[in-house]
C-alpha cells in the first residue's frame, strides 16, 4: 500500500510535501482515484515514470488529473495495430493507442495532451468526434489541432453554441473555422459573467461602439478580457488605456481599427514587435508625428523588425523610394501604402508590382505617382478602364487635376456626363462637375447618380464606344478593348 514515504523516497519531497500528494488521493470523491493508494509502489512508480518520459509532465501536473493514473500504462500495441485500429477493446483504451491517435494522426503537442484531459476517452470515440466535427461544423484536423477542447466538448452544445453565435452576430461557417476557439466560451444568452461571449459583445457594442459586422470580421476579439484593467496581455481596457497614454486614441480610433486590441501593449520599445517599439520605429524611421498615426491606426499591424522580410516596413520603405522615388515624407502622408504587397517578384493583381504596369501602361510615370501617391491604391483591373472614360472626355487630360479621378466608377462618370452632355448640354463641362460628392451633384443639377445609371447604363455597348473614341484620339500608348 502507497503511503507518503513513496514521494519522499523517489521525487525528493519533503514530508510535507509528501503528506500533501497523498492527501490528493486519499481525499478524492471519486473512489477510483481513491483506490491509488493500493497499486505497488513499482506500479505507481512506471506509470509517473511514463507519463513524465512520454509527455513531459511534472509531478505536479500528473497531480492536477489522478486519473491519468488509473489507465493502463504498460500494454504496447504494435506499430501495425496502431496504424491500422484493429486491437482488441484492452489496447484500444490503453494510453500509448490514444496517444498515437492524438499525436500521430490528429497532430497534437505533448504541451496540448498536458493540458487537456483527452486520455479519458478511448479512440473510438475519439474519432467518432472527429466525424462529427467535420460533418456538422466542417472542421478538420487543423482545426483540432488549434483548439483540442472541440474533442471532448458534447456536440448538442456545440451546435448551441454555433446556433447563439449566428443568432446573436451573424456568423457563418466560415467564422467557426477561422477561430474555432470561439466553441471555447460560454454561451449562455442570459450569463452574467463577465468572462461570458454575451457581456464580452455587450462591452464591444456598448461601451466601445463596434459594429456586429466588425466582431464578425475579429472573432479573436472575443478571446480578450474586457472586464479587468489589468496590465495583462489580453486585458482589453488595459490597452485602450495604453493607447490613450502613448497617443491620445479614443474609442473612435478602435472604431475605425479594432485590430488595435490584436497587439502587444505590454512589452518595452526595443521590442519592435510590440505597440511600443512600433512607435518607436514610425518615429526614428518615418518621422511620425502623434498625428500621423491617427491617419492609418492599421500601421500597427505592420511587421517593424530587422527582419529583412519583404513584408516588413523598412523593406517596403525601400522598394517605394528605389522603383518608384517617394520619399519617406510621401510614405507619412500615405501610410496605408505600407499595407500593399511589395514584392517585385509578385503576380497578385494587388501587389504594387502590377499596379505599377498598369500604370505605366497608361502612359503615367513615376512623377505622378509622386504628385498623387493614392494611384497605388486603385485596383489595377479599374484603372486602365477608367483612364480611357476620362480621357476620352477629356483629350486634354484636364481630369488628371483630380486628386480622386481614379476612384470615382466608372458607370456613375459615364451616366454623369451623358445626362449633362445630352439632357442639359452644359456649355463649360469641367472635371469637377463629374466628380461632385452625391449630395452636392444632386443639389446642383436636379438628378440623382442612381437613376442616371438606369437611364445610362454603362455596358458592353457604352464601353465600346468609349473605347473607339479613345483609339481616335490617338493618346499614346493606345489600349484596346477588352485586352
Amino acid at each position: 500500500m502507497i503511503t507518503y514515504k513513496f514521494f519522499m523516497d523517489n521525487f525528493g519531497l519533503s514530508e510535507t510535501e509528501a503528506k500533501d500528494k497523498m492527501n490528493k488521493i486519499t481525499d478524492s470523491k471519486f473512489s477510483s482515484i481513491s483506490g491509488i493508494v493500493r497499486l505497488f509502489d513499482s506500479t505507481l512508480l512506471q506509470k509517473i515514470n511514463f507519463y513524465q518520459t512520454e509527455f513531459g509532465y511534472s509531478l505536479d501536473e500528473i497531480f492536477e488529473d489522478l486519473r491519468l493514473l488509473n489507465y493502463d500504462t504498460t500494454t504496447e500495441p504494435t506499430q501495425e495495430e496502431l496504424k491500422s485500429q484493429n486491437m482488441d477493446k484492452k489496447k484500444k483504451t490503453c494510453v500509448r493507442a490514444k496517444a498515437y491517435y492524438l499525436r500521430d494522426v490528429l497532430g497534437l503537442t505533448d504541451e496540448q495532451l498536458r493540458s487537456m484531459s483527452l486520455f479519458s476517452y478511448d479512440t473510438d470515440t475519439l474519432k467518432q468526434q472527429v466525424k462529427d466535427l467535420k460533418k456538422f461544423f466542417g472542421l478538420e484536423i487543423p482545426h483540432i489541432q488549434e483548439c483540442p477542447s472541440l474533442l471532448y466538448n458534447d456536440i448538442e452544445t456545440l451546435k448551441q453554441k454555433a446556433e447563439f453565435y449566428k443568432k446573436e452576430l451573424g456568423y457563418t461557417s466560415k467564422q467557426f473555422k477561422d477561430f474555432p476557439k470561439l466553441f471555447n466560451y460560454d454561451c449562455d444568452p442570459e450569463s452574467k459573467s463577465p468572462t461570458s461571449a454575451i457581456q464580452k459583445i455587450n462591452f464591444y457594442r456598448n461601451e466601445l461602439g463596434l459594429k456586429d459586422n466588425q466582431l464578425r470580421s475579429y472573432p479573436v476579439l472575443l478571446s480578450y478580457d474586457t472586464a479587468s484593467n489589468a496590465s495583462k496581455e489580453k486585458s482589453v481596457r488595459y490597452k485602450m488605456k495604453v493607447y490613450a497614454e502613448l497617443l491620445g486614441f479614443t474609442k473612435r480610433e478602435f472604431q475605425k481599427c479594432p485590430s488595435l486590441l490584436n497587439h502587444d501593449c505590454i512589452s518595452g520599445e526595443d521590442d519592435p514587435s510590440s505597440v511600443r517599439g512600433k512607435i518607436k520605429v514610425y518615429r526614428e524611421f518615418l518621422g511620425f508625428e502623434d498625428a500621423d498615426f491617427f491617419v492609418d491606426p492599421g500601421v500597427f499591424s505592420y511587421d517593424c523588425s530587422d527582419s529583412g522580410s519583404l513584408t516588413s516596413v523598412k523593406k517596403k520603405v525601400a522598394f517605394y523610394e528605389n522603383n518608384i522615388g517617394l520619399t519617406k515624407e510621401h510614405i507619412r502622408k500615405n501610410p496605408i501604402l505600407l499595407h500593399f504587397d511589395c514584392d517585385p517578384e509578385s503576380t497578385s493583381p494587388t501587389s504594387v508590382a502590377k499596379k505599377l504596369e498598369a500604370i505605366y501602361k497608361i502612359g503615367l510615370t513615376n512623377e505622378d505617382i509622386q504628385a498623387n501617391t493614392k494611384l497605388l491604391m486603385t485596383p489595377t483591373e479599374d484603372l486602365e478602364e477608367k483612364y480611357v472614360l476620362w480621357s476620352t472626355i477629356f483629350p486634354d487630360k484636364r481630369y488628371m487635376e483630380l486628386l480622386t479621378w481614379f476612384i470615382t466608377r466608372p458607370e456613375k462618370i459615364y451616366a454623369r456626363y451623358k445626362y449633362l452632355t445630352e439632357e442639359l448640354h452644359h456649355p463649360a463641362l469641367r472635371p469637377n462637375h463629374l466628380d461632385h460628392c452625391e449630395s452636392q451633384f444632386i443639389k446642383r443639377f436636379k438628378s440623382d447618380s442612381a437613376s442616371l445609371m438606369e437611364r445610362y447604363p454603362y455596358d458592353e455597348a457604352a464601353k465600346k464606344e468609349i473605347y473607339s473614341k479613345y483609339k481616335g484620339l490617338e493618346i499614346e500608348p493606345p489600349i484596346e478593348y477588352g485586352k
